[in-house]
């Protein structure tokens, strides 16, 4: 089972609580107009661990996982034990945020046993969380965007596009050398934070600067895909 998740890291609990709060006090990640966001609200239920939950609380996206390390390590075997988790999808930064600083930090707490099973036996690799780093392409723009979804083609900075897509490549080789298992990218239209509207190109990008780490693409909008090119390209990707 894949389980795609949020996830604030911090040095202790108490800092991780703190940022929490903080975080739900914030705007929302997507604005969007109050009766676009209540018909998704109402179309769209999460069923977790056999528990119906809202998709989104207070107009932020739910955090699985927070705490210091030591926490989050409990928390993730928990998952493993109650839920069957065998991938874990970890959104380590909301979209958008100002400083990236944390989340490079964030990456450097989660420790390196946890990220990978090289050296264990067969059955405790086969036990063992694998874990993804979710790559969205962080784009902060310079200017005001607008404060709802969708954001206009012409609001887009190349500039601030080209500085997003090397803090990719920068991420990808930082989470390669602590560990981690996959990177993942999915497919994501007129946002105003993330960067990965052709999801395969993006995972191209990331393929040619990384050595070893597998890269998934996990979300394509298959249904808006051409029926005739998108399994080609698929099968392109995989030689």
């Amino acid at each position: 089972m894949l389980y795609r998740a949020n996830i604030l890291l911090a040095e202790t609990d108490d800092e991780a609580r703190e940022l929490l709060a903080t975080q739900r006090k914030g705007p929302a990640p997507f604005p969007m107009r109050a009766g676009v966001r209540d018909a998704l609200l109402k179309l769209d239920s999460r069923n977790v661990a056999g528990e119906a939950r809202a998709p989104n609380v207070g107009g932020v996206l739910p955090t699985s996982f927070y705490g210091g390390p030591d926490t989050v390590v409990e928390q993730i075997k928990r998952c493993r034990e109650e839920v069957g988790v065998g991938v874990l999808d970890l959104a380590f930064q909301n979209p958008g945020a100002a400083d990236t600083g944390r989340l490079m930090h964030s990456l450097e707490l989660l420790p390196k046993r946890y990220c990978h099973a090289s050296g264990l036996s067969e059955s405790k690799r086969r036990a063992a969380v694998k874990v993804s780093f979710f790559e969205t392409a962080h784009y902060r723009s310079p200017r005001r965007l607008p404060a709802e979804w969708p954001v206009p083609p012409d609001a887009y900075d190349h500039e601030t596009g080209a500085r997003s897509y090397r803090g990719m490549i920068e991420r990808i080789q930082v989470v390669e050398e602590l560990g981690f298992d996959w990177v993942s990218v999915a497919e994501h239209h007129y946002s105003p934070h993330r960067l990965t509207p052709a999801p395969i190109v993006s995972a191209a990008h990331l393929a040619a600067y990384s050595q070893k780490i597998k890269i998934a693409v996990l979300g394509p909008i298959v249904s808006q895909s051409n029926r005739c090119k998108s399994p080609r390209t698929w099968q392109c990707s995989t030689i």
